[in-house]
């Protein structure tokens, strides 16, 4: 995995200079990056191609988008996805945010159809060091928002 700073047109990269290197695994598909109290989470999973069984997902942590990054756990894998999204919310928990962990649930539909397949959906719960928990299986769980409609 690489991130890279693109020119203000978003049409190329700004080369060596502006990238973090690699880091991480080889062969990894899926990544997504966010923001959280000063640190910037990369977060991503090895390939595995519409598999069923899915994918456990990593999680790296710098103090820069552009790294260097540092291993600092796995996810896990309880969910059987391959990691889809990451989404922020505004969480009345604390006036903060939470996080919701996406993955896609390939080869899940009954009818066999791609486009039926599941998605699977776990919020995703920080220790007081802001790292990422183990992510166990849940069916269900709540979540509260604070509602952007005026």
């Amino acid at each position: 995995m690489s991130v890279e700073k693109l020119s203000d047109d978003y049409l190329s990269s700004l080369g060596k200079k502006f990238n973090s290197g690699y880091f991480g695994q080889t062969f990894v598909e899926a990544p997504s990056m966010f923001k959280r109290n000063g640190t910037y989470y990369a977060v991503f999973g090895q390939c595995c191609c519409y598999c069923a069984e899915g994918s456990a997902v990593t999680v790296y942590t710098s103090s820069s988008p552009l790294g260097p990054f540092k291993t600092t756990n796995n996810l896990g894998n309880e969910g059987h996805a391959q990691q889809l999204n990451i989404i922020q919310f505004n969480s009345t928990k604390d006036r903060g945010y939470g996080y919701l962990w996406l993955g896609n649930r390939w080869q899940s539909s009954p009818d066999g159809i791609k486009g039926h397949d599941f998605t699977y959906w776990s919020p995703m719960v920080f220790d007081q060091n802001g790292n990422v928990k183990y992510m166990n299986y849940t069916s269900n769980f709540t979540i509260d928002v604070i509602s952007n409609i005026h």
